[in-house]
């Protein structure tokens, strides 16, 4: 069962829950007043609350056995589960803190992840601490082992915490997987940030941050100014640009052809003969084209897979 607490704000005094389900009793009693408590059995989350916003406390994250922390103390190959680390621990430290919801079964989490780790690199003598919550759809990324396994195949070296049953998600009332909070030296939220794109908003936001109080970091606007390193000073780098090949409605397939709903293949004509502009595909041969991507498909006549996918890009 994992615990944790989150600020209501509305509330004074000591706050004592209880709470009935199927036959059991568990009582859960803020340790501050003006906090409640997130309680969840067996899988099921009692409580859900709205996304926190800037300006917002950030809540202490859970304890029990269902949230377990990679890459910090005691964290090894045969041990796994690493020391726990509390927003108290982080506040008395000092530190700025990065909450990182991602996914290792996600290509949207993973085209961020190199923004994040690059902050970890980049800031952590400056006071950035960054907590990647890992919490996925699929089951099979729920076990331990298999997230260690992934975090070690992906060089992350930074803190992980296994959100198995979702307590910190509910708790930030995160809803999606490229979610960031950005939570100051005094616990106080100082920015959120979510869906694609929103490693490259938050890497702005910290640097800023970490420059008030680090007069050494050089920040650069990532739209018109990007970063040149200045005697050595770390900077904030420019944002990249994502290739999206598939996703109807936001992919990149030339305006020559089209998106097809549905999971039925589509034969698409060769085009080899006609110019493209950067940042554009074209497809040849039969492909399901849908919100999920582009599928290669066997044609419907021959049963055979002879599809291509052309594209133009600047290294």
């Amino acid at each position: 069962m994992g615990v944790h607490r989150r600020t209501l704000g509305l509330l004074g005094g000591a706050v004592l829950g209880t709470v009935l389900v199927a036959g059991l009793v568990l009582h859960g009693n803020s340790g501050e007043a003006g906090q409640t408590e997130l309680l969840t059995l067996f899988g099921i989350t009692f409580g859900n609350f709205p996304q926190l916003l800037a300006g917002s406390r950030a809540p202490e994250f859970p304890v029990g056995h269902d949230v377990a922390w990679l890459n910090t103390a005691g964290s090894s190959r045969d041990a796994l589960r690493g020391k726990p680390v509390s927003m108290k621990e982080l506040r008395d430290a000092g530190k700025t803190v990065l909450i990182h919801f991602w996914d290792y079964t996600s290509m949207d989490c993973l085209r961020s992840l190199e923004t994040v780790s690059h902050m970890h690199k980049m800031y952590s003598a400056y006071g950035l601490t960054v907590v990647s919550v890992h919490h996925s759809k699929e089951k099979f990324a729920h076990a331990l082992p298999n997230v260690a396994e992934a975090v070690q195949r992906l060089g992350i070296k930074h803190a992980v915490l296994n959100d198995l049953d979702g307590d910190v998600a509910s708790a930030y009332g995160s809803s999606h997987t490229l979610d960031m909070f950005l939570v100051d030296s005094t616990g106080m939220i100082r920015r959120v940030e979510g869906g694609n794109g929103s490693a490259e908003k938050m890497q702005t936001a910290a640097c800023a941050v970490l420059a008030s109080t680090f007069h050494r970091i050089q920040c650069g606007s990532p739209a018109t100014n990007p970063a040149v390193p200045i005697r050595g000073r770390p900077t904030c780098p420019a944002s990249t640009a994502s290739f999206w090949v598939g996703r109807q409605g936001t992919g990149g397939l030339s305006t020559l052809q089209a998106y097809a709903p549905g999971d039925a293949a589509v034969k698409y004509a060769d085009m080899a003969h006609v110019a493209m502009h950067d940042g554009v595909f074209a497809l040849s041969g039969a492909w399901a084209t849908n919100m999920d991507g582009i599928t290669a498909r066997a044609d419907p006549k021959s049963g055979m897979v002879d599809t291509h996918l052309r594209m133009r890009y600047k290294p």
